[in-house]
């Protein structure tokens, strides 16, 4: 088997279509996988199913595109130590899960798609196109901010200059009153005794026993996905039609990041978010959404 040792032209076409392949399954792996299988099971199938192609691609340029050996190392080596500096230099909320499932599988797509575009060119234009397509895959996520993970499990990116939606809440909500804090348990009063009651036929307001306090109905949404932890609302029946009769947003109001669902009881709604460096326990009113009250920790 000749295979060339230098950088001369190999004469054989490289092989693409193997790396093709992979592409295509870690397309499907990533989003079509992702779509049949909601919920976080789905995205963690998602992510490895991702990674096990992208990690065909490396070993297809390794060892079966019939690049020039030169090539084929220097390649993987730069791929390695892109990604490396992209990791050292990337924004604070860019964590792992992003390394994994997204910019890994987004150099892959770049990397077959330029081994594609310029399999019949000659080497030195292929070898700079290639130092250019990983720079500019990789780097190009030093340029974005991950903002969160929205409820399908994707996250949401947004320029790294620019103000992240919780600055600019926290920059809305600075001249504004606080909410009350949250009310504390009102104190039990004994009931004053037989003795003291026949001493006294004549009850004083100090000596009447207290009124009991009306008993609190169970609340309707007491947790997080309701009482049975299901999701499931029973005894409503809901218009599924709403095309006919389409659901009305009666309002709208910016909270801080989180990934707690709502409590409701009556006209007052619990959940948690976090503004800047605290973690808050918050209750709105259910029908203006105006603050009620918060507690905060750091």
């Amino acid at each position: 088997m000749n295979i060339p040792l230098t950088g001369d032209p190999d004469p054989r076409k490289l092989r693409v279509w193997p790396g093709i392949v992979a592409v295509v399954l870690l397309l499907i792996a990533r989003f079509v996988v992702k779509a049949l299988i909601p919920g976080i099971q789905g995205f963690g199938m998602a992510i490895m199913g991702s990674l096990f192609f992208a990690l065909a691609v490396f070993v297809w340029w390794a060892f079966f595109s019939r690049s020039a050996w030169p090539e084929r190392l220097g390649g993987l080596a730069l791929i390695a130590a892109t990604l490396g500096v992209t990791w050292l230099l990337k924004h604070d909320s860019m964590w792992l899960p992003w390394l994994f499932a997204y910019a890994i599988p987004v150099l892959c797509i770049a990397f077959v798609a330029w081994a594609v575009a310029t399999r019949n060119l000659p080497n030195r234009v292929r070898r700079a196109t290639m130092v250019a397509t990983v720079v500019v895959a990789c780097g190009a996520w030093l340029l974005l901010r991950q903002d969160g993970i929205n409820g399908d499990h994707n996250a949401d990116f947004g320029w790294r200059w620019a103000a992240s939606s919780e600055e600019r809440l926290l920059a809305a909500t600075s001249n504004e009153p606080p909410p009350t804090a949250a009310p504390a348990v009102a104190p039990t009063i004994a009931p004053v005794s037989s003795a003291a009651t026949t001493a006294s036929p004549s009850p004083t307001p100090a000596t009447e026993t207290a009124k009991p306090a009306a008993v609190e109905t169970q609340a309707e949404w007491p947790g997080f996905r309701g009482p049975r932890r299901d999701g499931i609302v029973r005894g409503v029946r809901i218009k599924t039609d709403w095309s006919s009769s389409p659901p009305a947003q009666i309002w709208r109001r910016p909270v801080g990041p989180g990934w707690s669902s709502f409590a409701v009881n009556r006209d007052l709604v619990y959940t948690q978010e976090q503004r800047g460096e605290d973690e808050v326990v918050s209750c709105y009113k259910a029908n203006t959404g105006q603050p009620v009250w918060s507690h905060r920790d750091k």
